[in-house]
């Protein structure tokens, strides 16, 4: 019976060695991509900021050529110029995170108190969604803690996420927040108009 338990013992053992050394095989694995995710996230944010900065300078030329034309501060061309402008200035931004983000390593974010229903605004904005689906926020938005530049990213993935998939005449996108311990619980629903 010793010699049984012993025995037992001796692969218990053998197989835990095994396991741990898989796993730390897997751990090794995992280390290198995410360190490749952070060269490959650097060089293309790096690489998307001279064409975005030549946007932002073309649409500046563009207004200064315009300016002093009679009555375009009521065009819809200045218009589409003011949104071309904030939107190159946030694309600017998202970069510029995303470098800070891939040098310095996923420990050293940038935390902040941010207002979630301003942000989630302001990435509606920037989306401009298709006339056939209205976006609501339903409730308050809290204040939170956090990366704003990954916030806003996760949000503008369901959001796009949302206007992608429906394909309905009708349908709307419900955004809320819940308390849950000492985070909160946001939500992206897709909501469809159906007609019989």
């Amino acid at each position: 019976m010793q010699r049984r338990a012993e025995s037992l013992a001796k692969v218990m053992t053998e197989d835990a060695r095994g396991a741990r050394n898989e796993l730390e095989a897997k751990l090794i694995e995992l280390e290198q991509s995410n360190n490749d995710l952070q060269k490959f996230a650097y060089v293309a944010s790096h690489d998307l900021k001279s064409p975005m900065r030549a946007v932002h300078q073309l649409a500046a030329l563009i207004e200064e050529e315009l300016e002093g034309v009679n009555g375009l501060e009521e065009t819809e061309v200045h218009k589409y110029l003011n949104q071309l402008n904030g939107r190159a200035d946030r694309i600017q931004k998202l970069l510029d995170s995303l470098i800070t983000y891939a040098t310095v390593g996923e420990n050293r974010l940038e935390l902040t108190s941010f207002e979630t229903g301003t942000c989630i605004r302001e990435v509606i904005e920037f989306i401009s969604p298709p006339s056939k689906v209205k976006i609501s926020l339903n409730g308050d938005m809290p204040r939170i803690y956090g990366e704003r530049a990954l916030f806003e990213q996760a949000i503008s993935n369901l959001i796009s996420n949302g206007i992608k998939h429906s394909d309905a005449e009708h349908s709307q996108i419900k955004i809320s927040a819940r308390p849950l311990g000492a985070f909160y619980d946001f939500s992206v629903k897709t909501m469809v108009r159906v007609f019989r």
